[in-house]
């Protein structure tokens, strides 16, 4: 492909702050964001429904199948002087994701999100436990050594993700921000941002506010319908006021079938147990950044 069709791209963790980061940014008047969040166009790992099934791997599939026409169509509200960018969490841990990217939009400025390893495992498996998965306790799932748990944690080995992406691209292309600070101080993450992105922060209104709020499902069967409608319109490619329609239809469902909960603090032997695994993704993520951070500490 000659032409640039994307400047950077946001490619996780998953449970990461990704979604805030996303909505923050957009508002920045220099930045065009893909339609959709997460297109995962740069990945061809097949993916699958997996309601009723603890496996190893992504619930969704890679849409490269569906070529750069449909990606280009993502980037209907672009405007001269805008710089491109998407988030796709899959692309943190899928393998062919760097390859791709590197093939295709070599230039390409990535954006890396992490928190605490054992802290993100737990959002996660709540995460899916929320979308109505009938998953046993975490410290059960842990104590089987269940795929999903080893799915998660796979994700929380940063060390073996930031390494495959160093395969294909410059330490300079690469920025990793820490969601722990930047919840401290968003606006100062954020100002980091721009400075890798080369944009101008002034150009920003800064708003305050809370995202991706957590919630469960009130029914099950209606989440195991949205659940299995997304899964299929991901695998086809729509025109895009059907595109509209489907996702309109899918968000009002979403909205209409949750509720705020607030989640369980994650039990301190069990923390204390699975930390000692995460040790060198702290270090190495330290030496990365050249400085220290608060990872690995269980806070009351």
């Amino acid at each position: 492909m000659k032409d640039k069709i994307l400047d950077f791209v946001i490619v996780g963790a998953p449970k990461c702050g990704t979604t805030a980061l996303y909505k923050l940014l957009d508002l920045h008047p220099e930045i065009c964001f893909s339609n959709q969040k997460e297109p995962r166009f740069f990945t061809q790992i097949k993916g699958g429904f997996g309601f009723f099934s603890r496996r190893q791997g992504p619930r969704l599939s890679g849409n490269f199948h569906k070529g750069f026409s449909w990606y280009r169509s993502l980037f209907s509200k672009f405007k001269e002087g805008q710089i491109k960018g998407e988030a796709s969490t899959v692309y943190f841990q899928n393998s062919d994701t760097p390859k791709l990217l590197k093939k295709y939009v070599p230039e390409v400025k990535i954006i890396i999100m992490l928190r605490d390893p054992v802290l993100r495992i737990y959002s996660h498996y709540y995460q899916e436990k929320k979308l109505g998965f009938k998953f046993s306790s975490f410290k059960q799932m842990y104590e089987d050594n269940d795929n999903r748990f080893r799915y998660y944690y796979k994700i929380s080995r940063y060390k073996d993700h930031i390494d495959r992406y160093l395969l294909y691209f410059d330490k300079s292309q690469i920025f990793i921000l820490i969601m722990e600070e930047f919840e401290n101080n968003n606006l100062l993450s954020l100002k980091r941002v721009f400075n890798f992105l080369n944009l101008n922060s002034n150009e920003y209104t800064f708003v305050n506010e809370r995202f991706n709020v957590q919630n469960e499902i009130k029914s099950r069967l209606l989440q195991l319908f949205i659940s299995q409608a997304q899964f299929i319109s991901s695998r086809f490619v729509f025109p895009k006021n059907i595109r509209r329609f489907l996702s309109f239809v899918r968000v009002w469902l979403t909205k209409f079938n949750s509720k705020k909960i607030k989640i369980k603090k994650i039990d301190k032997t069990l923390y204390e147990k699975i930390k000692n695994n995460f040790v060198r993704d702290k270090e190495y993520v330290q030496n990365y950044l050249g400085r220290k951070i608060n990872w690995l500490n269980y806070s009351d």
